[in-house]
């Protein structure tokens, strides 16, 4: 918005009615959510069509909930980014623009670029362990990338279960 000149709607916390109204009440086109506040929209059969986009990010999103979305009009966007990155910065899978995006052996996703922080204030030792040797971001989480090399986050890293030696996700025992 910054940069566009466009206005920025800054909601004091997620209240469904008001996101929901945003469109007519506030000319918003495009709103950020994470899969639960999309949840609760569907469930309020709020006319998510009346926003141009939906960015949705914050964690995995079950593919059920996804096309849900989009039988009711939504043009959903998936997003991947932390706090480290300056928010989203995969968009569908596809890295922005001078975004480098991997997946280690073990499945950890990396980022490099200029989104990516210099480091954790006043916490050497813990930016130094965030970091690969050649200066990739150790995200945390677990993804894969198909052979368009397009990113699917999977998981945290640090939500893993090991049990009996074998990796256990908690989203798949969900699912």
């Amino acid at each position: 918005c910054w940069v566009s000149g466009l206005a920025l709607v800054a909601h004091g916390c997620f209240d469904p009615d008001a996101v929901a109204r945003s469109p007519q009440h506030e000319s918003t086109t495009l709103v950020s959510l994470v899969p639960t506040m999309l949840q609760r929209l569907l469930d309020q059969h709020a006319p998510l069509d009346h926003f141009r986009v939906i960015l949705l990010g914050g964690g995995p999103v079950p593919p059920d909930l996804h096309e849900r979305a989009q039988t009711a009009g939504a043009n959903i966007v998936t997003t991947y980014g932390l706090t480290e990155t300056w928010g989203g910065c995969v968009h569908e899978g596809i890295p922005l623009r001078d975004v480098e995006i991997g997946v280690s052996a073990g499945g950890g996703i990396q980022v490099n670029g200029p989104v990516v922080m210099r480091g954790y204030r006043l916490q050497s030792g813990k930016t130094t362990g965030a970091f690969t040797e050649n200066g990739w971001l150790r995200t945390g989480d677990i993804g894969k990338l198909d052979a368009e090399g397009r990113l699917y986050a999977l998981d945290r890293l640090d939500d893993l279960i090991i049990t009996g030696g074998v990796n256990v996700s908690p989203v798949e025992v969900e699912r």
